[in-house]
């Protein structure tokens, strides 16, 4: 007569089982952190993206927030513009500006700063010590500008 020892076999299952859930955990562990690994890769492109296609730069000097506000570099390099003498420029030119800016919103007064910035052309003295000063501290040009 033949004996099957049921609590063996038994046994054996549920070991064989209880193998086959621990090795499913791991890799479904090890997918969600792969999941997670990509969708934060992918994340950091498309913020990369959205600040080139609105024009946010990388910058040493200010923040990509809105409104821009200055880095802790910028704030320590505020002598900048002291060495090239943009406070006695701004100076002459602020009765401009607030004239151009009278009855303006914040928004309109960003956006006319903007252009006004991006088409800047500096009289020749103050652009020889923006080129100076961008030199001695290290950064390109268009920062100091």
């Amino acid at each position: 007569m033949v004996t099957i020892d049921l609590n063996g076999a038994v046994l054996l299952g549920f070991m064989t089982i209880a193998f086959s859930l621990g090795v499913w955990a791991t890799n479904v562990n090890a997918d969600r952190k792969d999941l997670k690994t990509l969708i934060k890769k992918l994340d950091e492109k498309i913020d990369r993206i959205l600040q080139y296609l609105l024009g946010l730069r990388d910058s040493p000097v200010i923040t990509q927030d809105s409104p821009l506000r200055l880095t802790e570099f910028g704030q320590q390099r505020q002598q900048i513009s002291g060495n090239i003498g943009a406070e006695e420029w701004a100076e002459s030119e602020d009765d401009t500006l607030l004239d151009e800016a009278e009855g303006k919103d914040q928004f309109e007064i960003q956006t006319m700063a903007f252009d006004r910035a991006g088409g800047f052309k500096p009289p020749e003295e103050l652009f020889a010590r923006m080129k100076a000063s961008a030199f001695d501290n290290g950064l390109d040009l268009d920062v100091v500008r």
